[in-house]
């Protein structure tokens, strides 16, 4: 909802790792949210996405994850985009270090966050 203001927290200043999560969204809605953050103006300073839990996200229209609807949305991107299920409503929380800096790494079968 603070995309274009003078809030907006995708800064054309700095680089950035966004993170999704919600609940009780049908992946319509998810989907049209991820197209709107793809058409931003800044998404270029992007440098990793995490997906956590989308909790009771799901539709009798649309059979696939989210995991699908964002790499159909972000994946010509040539970032990492990493599930951590473990973040969000609806589970035993990991903190996110939400405004600092962080670093992402991934390999098959281990994933890293970390504050810097």
């Amino acid at each position: 909802l603070l995309l274009g203001t003078k809030y907006d927290p995708l800064s054309p200043n700095k680089e950035y790792i966004l993170f999704f999560e919600d609940i009780n969204e049908t992946p319509d809605r998810i989907s049209a949210y991820f197209r709107q953050i793809y058409l931003h103006k800044n998404i270029n300073k992007c440098r990793g996405i995490i997906l956590g839990n989308f909790f009771q996200c799901r539709s009798d229209s649309y059979q696939g994850s989210i995991e699908e609807l964002a790499l159909g949305c972000f994946g010509n991107l040539n970032i990492p985009i990493i599930k951590i299920p473990e973040i969000g409503h609806a589970v035993e929380n990991m903190i996110m270090p939400i405004g600092q800096t962080v670093e992402i790494s991934s390999n098959v079968g281990e994933i890293k966050l970390e504050a810097i």
